[in-house]
């Protein structure tokens, strides 16, 4: 969602999915609109802003919350997500 907000196009993650030389990601969860990731039906580029919206703050608690898992912070509040 982060590189959505700094570069707003298609990413073909069915690409990365078969030939990805990062590592192996799984995209069984995800749905597409063609070889973009879908949000309600509609690739990212023409979701609705409130849906885009929605979905960020989802994926900015859940890195809070996977970096407090991790130990980064005693306290959740004070948890560092800067990369």
């Amino acid at each position: 969602m982060v590189d959505f907000h700094v570069n707003p196009q298609e990413v073909d993650y069915k690409y990365m999915e078969e030939e990805c030389r990062l590592g192996e990601f799984d995209f069984s969860w995800a749905e597409f609109s063609g070889i973009d990731l879908a949000i309600e039906g509609h690739a990212i580029t023409s979701a609705p802003a409130d849906a885009v919206q929605k979905v960020s703050s989802a994926a900015q608690e859940r890195h809070v919350a996977s970096n407090w898992l991790a130990g980064h912070s005693k306290i959740y509040s004070e948890t560092d997500t800067s990369t």
